[in-house]
């Protein structure tokens, strides 16, 4: 019953910790509008707090991004740096691309990823070579992404809301509907080749 209950309670903080996520640029571009800077504070601070209690801190990535959270509200609310918390989203996508791009010095992250889900006799050279290709387009994607986000954090909060509260996930979405189906037709293609064969 207690581990029942644990689960249930990560999965729900979990489930807080991405409806934080999303709503923070909302929360920061509103804060920062009307000058009041405790809202924006509470959903950064309740965002990385659901996420350690879910237990989603087993991944560097996700350790950076909670630590970039804390740092930023320090910034924020100890040195009366509110602007700071502009920077959060891109914050994020540099810590996952520091962890992707060092993940391929050895195994890439997204071999790690698939790996836990493919057995060991479907890890070819040619799926290693996949996932590999997969991380750089995915490193190349954060950079970009963190690069946007940090611009537009200087030059118009407006632009910068509607791109991390929207556009990035709608752009995110694609990388992955894409790399899904580019994933099917390559499974399909070598099912033919192995079944001629």
């Amino acid at each position: 019953m207690t581990d029942r209950l644990i689960r249930l309670l990560r999965g729900g903080a979990g489930i807080l910790a991405v409806i934080l996520t999303v709503a923070y640029p909302f929360a920061v571009w509103a804060a920062l509008r009307q000058g009041a800077l405790l809202p924006a504070l509470g959903v950064l601070a309740g965002a990385v707090s659901c996420r350690i209690l879910s237990g989603g801190m087993r991944g560097a990535g996700e350790r950076l991004t909670a630590g970039a959270g804390i740092l930023m509200l320090i910034l924020a609310s100890c040195c009366q740096v509110p602007e700071v918390l502009l920077l959060y989203p891109a914050a994020v996508s540099f810590g996952f691309l520091l962890v992707f791009g060092l993940s391929l010095r050895s195994t890439p992250a997204v071999e790690r990823i698939a790996s836990l889900r493919i057995s060991p006799e479907e890890r070819t050279p040619f799926f290693r070579r996949y996932c590999r290709t997969v991380t750089e387009i995915w490193c190349v994607f954060l950079f970009l992404n963190g690069t946007a986000a940090a611009v537009l954090a200087a030059l118009s909060r407006d632009m910068w809301m509607i791109y991390t509260g929207s556009v990035s996930y709608v752009l995110m979405g694609l990388l992955f509907g894409a790399e899904y189906l580019v994933r099917i037709r390559l499974r399909s293609r070598l099912r033919d080749r192995s079944g001629g064969a």
